[in-house]
């Protein structure tokens, strides 16, 4: 039993490499223009139609232009893009062989825009193609971002609708 079980296991579990777009929403749509989206992400059957995730990537938002002022009364206009590796974990649960509703929680690590980090959870629908192919809409939320280098906002939250695909293997 354990043999077949650890057998089963090694057929269902598996890699799959994503890249996606996103539309930032909420306070982020002002700031934001879109998002770029790459990940890795292990899928790993822990019982009937349910997989342990574990996904890290990269996210690039690319900002909008902004006027600002000084406190010397210099104004300039700028834009201030943000890039960070979600790092992410979670659950999957398939309804039927090829429909998926998933949900993970994590944290980004900014690369730009400020070294800091933020809280971030993310439920998507999905679903697996023959052949390995997967396609699905998420959302994604990141809360209480702290920027050390924009002047915008201190205390912040991005949020974006996305939609991936991704090769499984």
């Amino acid at each position: 039993m354990v043999c077949n079980a650890i057998a089963q296991s090694e057929d269902k579990s598996r890699f799959s490499l994503e890249l996606g777009g996103g539309l930032p929403i909420g306070d982020a749509s002002h700031k934001y223009y879109f998002a770029i989206n790459t990940g890795l992400k292990a899928n790993i059957l822990i019982a009937d139609n349910l997989f342990l995730t574990g996904a890290a990537g990269y996210t690039y938002l690319h900002g909008k232009n902004h006027t600002l002022t000084t406190s010397k009364g210099i104004t300039y206009t700028t834009a201030f893009d943000v890039a960070a590796i979600p790092v992410k974990g979670g659950l999957r649960y398939y309804f039927d062989e090829s429909f998926f509703f998933e949900g993970q929680a994590g944290v980004a690590i900014f690369t730009e825009g400020g070294k800091s980090t933020a809280f971030i959870y993310s439920p998507s629908l999905g679903y697996t193609f023959t052949g390995g192919f997967e396609l699905n809409l998420r959302y994604e939320s990141w809360s209480k971002v702290k920027y050390a280098t924009n002047p915008l906002k201190k205390d912040d939250t991005i949020g974006q609708v996305a939609l991936g695909l991704g090769f499984g293997f």
